[in-house]
């Protein structure tokens, strides 16, 4: 079995910000919003989000694969990058949603989703949302439970890296 080659000389791994794949991160997101606005024609919400992941796999990927060639790479550097750039937006949003929620909500929804949130926080989501029973309200288009943080899970363990 060959090795893994990975050379920083190469054109596409000197250069710091790559337009197109901005680009193509923004049409995900963009894909994302119109199906969930419902906009007709834009059946690709889990598309978009495949794609952002995808793109944000690569962009991470590239991030250590280049530290790693200079020799420079740290575990512990890496997640506290994360954490800087993933944990000031995770918190407002969970903290404008609390705030939504306990005005919409009912008292016991409101408790479950606050668990959700906390949840959400330290990455584990998705245990809470395979093991918990949900109270909160299912709409009527679909049979899956409407809990606001139900993609967070994904946030958590995917989002943008540096």
């Amino acid at each position: 079995m060959g090795s893994l080659a990975f050379s920083s000389d190469t054109g596409w791994a000197r250069e710091a910000y790559r337009p197109d794949v901005d680009g193509l991160r923004a049409l995900a997101v963009l894909a994302i919003f119109a199906f969930h606005l419902g906009l007709a024609g834009s059946p690709g919400g889990f598309v978009g989000v495949d794609v952002f992941f995808v793109i944000s796999g690569f962009v991470i990927t590239r991030g250590v694969l280049l530290e790693l060639d200079q020799q420079r790479f740290s575990l512990q550097a890496f997640y506290l990058r994360r954490a800087r750039r993933i944990l000031p937006a995770l918190i407002v949003t969970l903290l404008g949603t609390l705030c939504v929620g306990s005005i919409i909500l009912s008292p016991s929804e409101t408790r479950e989703f606050a668990g959700s949130a906390l949840a959400s926080l330290i990455s584990a989501a998705n245990v809470f949302f395979t093991t918990a029973p949900t109270t909160l309200p299912t709409p009527p288009t679909t049979d899956r439970s409407y809990t606001p943080g139900r993609s967070a899970w994904k946030s958590s363990s995917i989002c943008c890296s540096r």
